[in-house]
């Protein structure tokens, strides 16, 4: 019989990988404790419950005009160069959110880091590619 091969659990997690579960990490506990409170920001900054909707329908739309468009974008300009520029965007918006002095200035910002998540097919394309193809379960690692 053919010789087997002893592979560690996650083998297949390749420096790539690795980066991309850090990144996600840290993006997903910063996001998860900032965005509860973007209601309570805007009512500080005095607006109301409707301004609070509509700050959120904005970005709502932003995403709904621009998502579909992030794999085409990808697919034409390439993925990497797409994630990297709409990385540094995105983060950049996040200053409206610590400079504003009104809830205006949180829609703006809101809307902007909204709309820069137009990468998120690409990024995911690029999480797939990176993960190697028919990945046998072994039954002694699981």
């Amino acid at each position: 019989m053919g010789q087997e091969i002893q592979r560690s659990r996650f083998w297949y997690i390749t420096q790539n990988v690795k980066v991309l579960i850090v990144t996600r990490l840290l993006w997903g506990i910063s996001r998860g404790v900032a965005t509860p409170f973007l209601s309570l920001y805007i009512l500080a900054l005095g607006g109301t419950p409707i301004e609070i909707g509509f700050v959120n329908m904005l970005g709502l739309i932003a995403g709904i005009f621009l998502y579909p468009l992030g794999g085409y974008i990808a697919d034409k300009k390439g993925r990497v160069k797409l994630i990297i520029y709409s990385t540094i965007i995105f983060t950049i918006s996040g200053l409206f959110f610590v400079f504003a002095w009104s809830w205006e200035i949180i829609a703006i910002g809101h809307f902007i880091t909204q709309m820069m998540l137009f990468y998120s097919p690409a990024l995911n394309a690029l999480e797939a590619d990176s993960l190697p193809l028919n990945v046998e379960r072994d039954s002694q690692s699981f």
